[in-house]
């Protein structure tokens, strides 16, 4: 899963594009009304990534998003199978499972 938080039309176009196959990407971030960005729709597609968006969030509810998770109450697991040590600066592959590198 790749979560996007950037404001910025280049952070909402690389999202799909660090995504591996079958994988999520969930947009946090926007743009303002009337802007566009180009996406690889062959790659989505034919990668079978699926494309979340939110809406309507604020800092508040960010922040109850993170007590919900590292308090235990919502298992990650299904969203994340695979963790990635911290601080680790191998990009993209850092976060795929030993099988697929």
């Amino acid at each position: 899963m790749v979560i996007e938080s950037g404001r910025g039309k280049a952070d909402l176009e690389m999202a799909p594009r660090l995504a591996r196959r079958g994988g999520r990407v969930l947009w946090f971030g926007g743009l303002a009304g009337g802007a566009k960005i180009e996406l690889d729709a062959p790659a989505i597609h034919y990668g079978e990534i699926t494309l979340y968006n939110t809406h309507r969030q604020c800092a508040v509810d960010f922040w109850e998003a993170c007590n919900l998770v590292s308090s235990g109450l919502i298992d990650t697991a299904c969203c994340f199978p695979v963790r990635c040590p911290s601080g680790s600066r191998n990009g993209p592959q850092a976060h795929e499972s030993p099988a697929r590198r």
